[in-house]
């Protein structure tokens, strides 16, 4: 919430005339308003917005309909003296068909499909974003994969499920939930082992063992994996499984065979968390 007096302006402006809209909402006796709206000057600083009592501004928001990358500028003036102070980064660039949304703590910049770009400001802990990967087929497998004190390997095992996600912040945390739904042709006793690995990294990121129960038994498994993001860019986590002797291994189902028709499904889901 950005707290205005009587007399301050909002002022802006952008690398190219007329070609940002901006919109301000606030609140007016409690209701929620638009306060002003229009299209940023290449005059930077512009007045949008002058107070003519003291209000609460709750959004600002920036959306480039240019066809090329924009630069834009949000200031506060108190009582429009002409010191007028910045409120986001200093010649923030909105690409194309972006969007920024403001509303006095945390900056949002939207791309053309309305994902989430950059966060700004949000607390430690919070949510960024979440990708999912759901899936009921059947799919089989006799790659063994060890089921001993070693890390398991890329080359152990079947690849069963991948999910790609861009963390947005290479210092935020991400959340790795798997759950794995198969059936065994080994009789009770027996280890199936599920790992989770990330790009062409050989070793596995974390690993679990599960019994067997019986020959053609159903077994659900869940696991998590927590890390730090270290990276900005596209990232690959993918779950291989195997036996640790030789035998078939059936994924949303027993011996080759699907059961509830897809609705007891395996899944991946990647949560990231701002740092």
């Amino acid at each position: 919430m950005i707290c205005l007096d009587n007399t301050d302006t909002l002022e802006g402006g952008a690398s190219v005339d007329a070609v940002v809209d901006f919109t301000v909402h606030g609140l007016v006796g409690g209701v929620f308003a638009n306060l002003a709206q229009g299209q940023l000057s290449n005059t930077d600083p512009s007045v949008l917005y002058t107070a003519t009592a003291a209000i609460s501004v709750v959004s600002v928001v920036f959306v480039n309909t240019h066809n090329a990358a924009v630069t834009v500028n949000l200031y506060l003036d108190p009582a429009n003296a002409g010191t007028p102070r910045r409120m986001i980064p200093k010649n923030l660039s909105l690409a194309a068909g972006y969007s920024m949304h403001f509303d006095g703590q945390r900056l949002t910049i939207l791309d053309t499909d309305g994902n989430i770009k950059i966060k700004i400001g949000y607390p430690s802990g919070s949510t960024v974003q979440i990708v999912n990967y759901e899936n009921g087929a059947v799919a089989t497998g006799t790659t063994i994969m060890p089921c001993d004190n070693s890390v398991p390997q890329k080359t152990e095992g079947d690849q069963y499920m991948s999910l790609s996600i861009t963390p947005k912040n290479a210092s935020n945390k991400l959340m790795i939930d798997v759950v794995f739904v198969f059936g065994s042709s080994l009789s009770a006793g027996s280890t199936v082992g599920i790992a989770l690995f990330q790009d062409d990294i050989a070793g596995a990121l974390a690993g679990v063992m599960e019994a067997v129960v019986g020959a053609n038994n159903p077994v659900t498994v869940n696991f998590k994996h927590f890390m730090v993001a270290g990276t900005a860019s596209s990232t690959t986590f993918k779950v291989r499984a195997g036996h640790g002797i030789e035998g078939t291994l059936t994924l949303n189902g027993v011996n080759g065979n699907q059961l509830f028709e897809g609705t007891m499904a395996s899944s991946m889901t990647i949560t990231e968390f701002a740092a």
